[in-house]
């Protein structure tokens, strides 16, 4: 996989991801898929795993997006509050964890990831608050949502979109 990408953290007040409070016209469930439209996940979950696929994260080109991703449903959902992950494009494009709980897991491609694993790199290795990571580069991240379910995301390849960001993201039933 290379060498870890680069992570930064902002601590400005107009970094906040929950200043936003927009209303989204577009929220509802996003199932599994290569889109926002309904399809297949990427992989068949295992059994420990809730949901698995790849969603579509607005992008808002030179500015903190609107809205973002839910997961505590169990399924994704696109909404403009509670999300669990966003796209900041003001400096560089990244992903916002906006629980601030994430971590870099290096070792592991993302599917086929042990959640006890993702779980010692989050209580070790977790990145400083607010979390922002690179959207351009690969690189398996665990992170916490909202209201505690664990999951992973990887930004599998970067296309030249300026409307979405699509990542890769599983979800597991809950630590063991």
């Amino acid at each position: 996989m290379g060498a870890p990408p680069p992570t930064h953290s902002d601590t400005d007040a107009t970094d906040d991801p929950e200043a936003s409070t927009g209303e989204g016209d577009d929220e509802g469930p996003i199932d599994g898929g290569e889109s926002d439209e309904p399809g297949d996940p990427t992989t068949e979950p295992s059994s420990r795993e809730t949901w698995a696929g790849t969603v579509a994260l607005p992008l808002s080109p030179g500015s903190l997006s609107d809205g973002g991703t839910d997961f505590d449903s169990g399924l994704p959902i696109r909404t403009a509050k509670g999300e669990d992950l966003r796209v900041d494009d003001r400096k560089t494009t990244r992903i916002v964890v906006t629980s601030g709980i994430a971590a870099l897991y290096p070792e592991a491609e993302m599917y086929g990831l042990d959640p006890d694993n993702c779980q010692s790199a989050l209580a070790t290795e977790a990145l400083p608050r607010p979390v922002r990571v690179e959207a351009d580069v690969e690189g398996t991240y665990c992170f916490v949502t909202t209201e505690g379910q664990s999951g992973a995301f990887i930004v599998p390849s970067r296309v030249p979109d300026r409307t979405v960001i699509r990542v890769d993201v599983v979800l597991w039933n809950a630590w063991s």
